[in-house]
């Protein structure tokens, strides 16, 4: 971000060497062009980022296993399998002294955060095929399991250092906004499950499923356990009916399946949590002696799917196809705003099992060998799939209006969720506009806002996407190359408000250099039409921001993209040699570059870290390609 919005008329030569000894207080100093923030409140020099906010990190990992197998007769096996599971993270930030006012205090501050997991694991299956007869086939397996997860968690972030950069527990002075966490979450699940294919005469299989888990996360919550299951079907059509030449295989198949998932270890049971020295609770529960139907209970997933897949032309034209229809409902939404009565203490926030959201779509896959030669082969892969995403309900409708809720997810203030929406839905402040749909501007010409802070902005998700995959050989020779598009949805930046706000981006260049900025069917706010130029800076200062835009609806992209996924060329080298029969030579690059593109960044990299940031730009990393190359040896 310093770099991205660094003033073009500085220097940055002149700031390599990032800091100079103060010779006040005796300690290094920040050499840059605006420690005082007048031009943001956290402007820093990058080297001094790099070097005096370094985020340390030290990982250690310790994984285990054992199995036994042991053949009971000549169709029956017993397994048993164990591992176990070690993981510590420790990650540390130290904020020097003369680090940005807004950042750390003038002695400078401290984070430390440390994750400490153990886990095992075991199970017991029998896995049996026994003759039934010769028309009949019967496979199953039945089993046990046990997971034992333990976490320590601990949390550290002190912003009163008794002496400058002494980054010590014996150097931190505590208050109220200063914090030391420390929680133990501890989930144990059981389980028994079973699985079992039958097949008659290899036309037809039916393949059934059964799993129920007790997990210790359910203590305290409406149910101790929950079962799912399944029930697939699959039709050999080209070996039931007379097909015609041309079809070489042809299958039908069709399932159901229900899944659970069980809470994390802190909802449903509220652990104590330690922190700077007081314990609290580490969930809010809604008042559940008034409303037990709102206590925790298991999220449940309920998918039924439907399939084809062709073959013809002697295996050189194949197709794949599968609709599907899911619903996920009692998800556990936390930091509800709590409707009247639902909490023991009015104006604060629950967490609560609510919402079912829909998904329909289909996944699709097509092959062809167009050539097919001793020595020269070509196939074409083309892939499409979509996917729907609605939300059915929400909160419980006898708490909540669910024309009027909107629920924010963690993590972020734009990505909200409405009955009737889609996951990932963006809501923002608009263009105020007239009854007309024009732009209202001010006297200056500069866009207003609208008083709406929740105007739908659109969605990042893509309506549909589609990939073509071409594969050439000649004897020795590979190529192959990877093309592919995903059409639909919007995408918001909060980098390019602030690259306009601050006049460093193109566009605002453009404007100066143009003498301002047109704005198509605008008007004043007493309805006359408005036809001159705004001016650059009071434009781009009304509609973009230094944290977040004025307007955000102005920087909404298309997310639509057409790129060169994948191009791989190899050779492989055939050895005359007892000890090696060949070795590949390939070169590969990735992400090479686009067909079709309007967002002035990858709407790719705006995924999000959490469900709060999903399809928001916030200074994402430049697009990259990447070129590499590989040596396969074959003995």
């Amino acid at each position: 971000f310093q770099l991205y919005t660094l003033p073009r008329g500085v220097d940055f030569d002149q700031y390599k060497d990032y800091e100079y000894l103060d010779r006040t207080r005796y300690i290094q100093d920040q050499n840059w062009f605006d420690k005082t923030g007048s031009t943001r409140q956290y402007s820093q020099n990058p080297y001094w980022i790099l070097n005096r906010n370094k985020v340390t990190s030290n990982n250690k990992n310790l994984y285990t296993s054992v199995a036994l197998s042991y053949a009971i007769n000549d169709w029956l096996t017993a397994k048993l399998r164990g591992n176990y599971t070690y993981f510590n993270s420790e990650t540390s930030r130290n904020l020097y002294a003369n680090t940005a006012k807004l950042l750390a205090n003038p002695n400078g501050k401290l984070y430390y955060d440390q994750l400490e997991t153990t886990a095992l694991y075991g199970d017991f299956l029998l896995i049996g095929s026994p003759h039934i007869s010769d028309n009949i086939s019967f496979d199953f397996t039945v089993g046990t399991s046990v997971n034992d997860k333990k976490d320590k968690i601990t949390a550290i972030q002190n912003n009163n250092l008794k002496n400058a950069n002494y980054f010590e527990l014996n150097n931190l002075n505590w208050t109220p906004t200063d914090t030391y966490r420390i929680y133990y979450p501890h989930g144990k699940t059981t389980s028994v499950f079973a699985s079992t294919t039958f097949g008659y005469k290899k036309l037809a299989y039916i393949d059934l499923t059964f799993r129920n888990d007790w997990s210790s996360t359910l203590f305290g919550s409406s149910q101790n356990a929950f079962d799912y299951e399944s029930i697939g079907g699959n039709l050999i059509m080209s070996d039931i009916l007379q097909m015609p030449k041309a079809i070489t295989f042809w299958k039908l198949r069709a399932s159901y399946a229900t899944v659970g998932n069980a809470l994390e270890p802190t909802f449903a049971n509220p652990q104590p949590t330690f922190n700077n020295g007081v314990f609290g609770n580490s969930a809010n529960l809604p008042d559940l002696q008034r409303y037990p139907e709102l206590t925790p209970k298991p999220e449940l997933n309920r998918t039924f799917e439907v399939g084809t897949e062709f073959r013809m032309f002697n295996n050189r034209l194949n197709f794949d196809f599968t609709y599907y229809n899911s619903n996920v409902s009692n998800q556990y939404l936390t930091k509800v705003e709590a409707a009247p009565g639902l909490s023991k203490q009015s104006g604060t926030l629950i967490d609560m099992n609510a919402g079912k959201i829909q998904n329909t779509g289909f996944e699709s896959s097509l092959s062809y060998d167009i050539f097919k030669t001793s020595s020269f082969n070509w196939t074409a892969t083309l892939n499409a799939s979509a996917n729907k995403n609605k939300i059915k309900e929400l909160l419980p409708s006898n708490f909540y209006d669910a024309s009027k809720s909107l629920f924010t997810l963690a993590g972020g203030n734009y990505n909200k969720l409405k009955v009737g929406g889609s996951f990932g839905d963006l809501y923002g402040k608009g263009f105020m506009r007239n009854a007309d749909g024009k732009i209202v501007v001010n006297k200056d010409g500069v866009p207003l806002t609208n008083t709406d802070n929740n105007i739908y902005l659109g969605n990042p998700n893509p309506k549909f996407i589609i990939g073509l995959n071409n594969s050439f050989t000649y004897k020795n020779i590979n190529l192959s190359f990877l093309i592919d598009g995903k059409f639909g949805g919007h995408v918001l930046s909060l980098a390019e408000a602030a690259y306009d706000y601050a006049g460093v981006s193109q566009r605002s260049a453009d404007a100066r250099k143009n003498g301002g900025v047109s704005i198509p069917n605008a008007v004043y706010e007493d309805g006359t039409a408005y036809t001159g130029k705004t001016d650059a800076k009071k434009y781009y200062e009304g509609i973009g921001g230094q944290d977040a835009p004025n307007i955000d609806e102005a920087y909404i992209y298309k997310a639509t993209a057409v790129r060169l996924r994948q191009v791989s060329l190899s050779y492989t080298f055939k050895m005359n040699s007892k000890y090696m029969q060949d070795a590949t030579v390939s070169f590969i690059g990735s992400n090479l570059f686009f067909f079709y593109k309007k967002a002035p960044f990858d709407p790719e990299q705006v995924s999000g870290v959490n469900p709060g940031g999903v399809g928001v730009d916030v200074y994402g990393m430049p697009i990259t390609r990447s070129l590499g190359l590989s040596v396969k040896l074959n003995f």
